[in-house]
């Protein structure tokens, strides 16, 4: 992704995240936020590369970095996002919520009250259910390929993503996904529309710093929150020479263990490591994963002592 397209994307998702919060502050219904705000206007966004669309490069953190349509993503974010059902979340379910989100408006339009929250696990299920109680053409999810501002067909799985999802540096690009969309939905409000379970599966998965949020942009410059903790450990997968895009992430307490028996057995601190990276030492208390964290960093410089207060100087070995 080119710097000024990240930036575009970044200002035009900030103007989303100040538009949905302040229809959340409005009072809005949970229903109607969810189908208008969420599902038309973000998750089934019209562009195929549109803000925050399930599919759109940007929310997987930039093209650059090869990390759309990914397989081996968490089975909850699948459950939640994977519309189709071919163990992808992608642009074919990006075009196939948005058909979705159309039929439930229509159905709040005349009735006056949408359909409940439907996951893409429930509409794989229930589709065919749907068509009967609703009495709307909800379109069958077996093979779906269409594609966002679009009347051509492409399949996702024509062109995939060569990461897996379970992977260090998979984890980098779904953290992105739930990274913005944390911005939009707190985690109180992320399990009023998606249920407690799977959103603590998701928690367990991309809250490292165990905050209770997903934070930081893990493929930028230095960083903090969740993904300065990956930072930590991505710098640490190459000393160690592994294949980042194929090795499997750690979870946040197998991560304590890898962080300290490299602390303590390493020939080189996890801070030096990260600096030696990005230039600056992690920010935030590290102790918990790096028990050595600060001391092999150099001291800061001695302050010169200003003219008109230094000792006289010492002549001939005298005072």
């Amino acid at each position: 992704m080119k710097f000024k397209d990240f930036i575009d994307n970044s200002l035009q998702e900030l103007h989303q995240v100040r538009q949905l919060k302040e229809e959340q502050q409005q009072g809005f219904d949970v229903l109607y936020y969810f189908w208008f705000g969420l599902v038309n206007g973000r998750f089934g966004a019209a562009e195929y590369n549109g803000i925050g669309g399930l599919g759109a490069s940007a929310t997987w953190g930039g093209g650059f970095f090869g990390l759309q349509r990914m397989y081996g993503l968490p089975q909850a974010m699948l459950d939640m996002f994977d519309y189709n059902g071919d163990g992808l979340i992608g642009y074919n379910d990006q075009a196939l919520i948005r058909e979705i989100g159309q039929l439930a408006i229509e159905i709040y339009n005349e009735t006056g009250e949408f359909p409940p929250v439907i996951t893409a696990a429930d509409y794989l299920q229930n589709w065919a259910y749907y068509r009967v109680l609703y009495g709307k053409d909800f379109p069958d999810p077996n093979g779906y390929a269409g594609y966002p501002g679009s009347d051509s067909e492409v399949p996702d799985s024509l062109i995939t993503s060569n990461t897996e999802g379970n992977s260090i540096f998979g984890w980098a690009g779904a953290q992105n996904f739930w990274r913005s969309l944390n911005l939009v939905l707190d985690k109180q409000a992320l399990i009023e529309y998606y249920g407690q379970e799977l959103i603590d599966q998701i928690f367990a998965v991309y809250d490292l710093d165990g905050d209770g949020q997903i934070t930081g942009y893990a493929l930028g410059n230095a960083t903090s929150g969740d993904a300065g903790v990956w930072q930590m450990l991505y710098t640490l997968s190459l000393r160690k020479g592994l294949d980042v895009r194929v090795d499997q992430m750690p979870s946040p307490s197998e991560l304590k263990d890898v962080f300290y028996n490299f602390s303590m057995f390493g020939d080189v601190s996890l801070a030096d490591l990260y600096y030696e990276s990005y230039g600056v030492y992690p920010e935030g208390d590290y102790q918990y994963y790096d028990p050595t964290y600060g001391q092999n960093q150099a001291p800061p410089p001695p302050e010169e002592t200003p003219q008109s207060q230094a000792p006289p100087p010492q002549i001939g070995g005298l005072g």
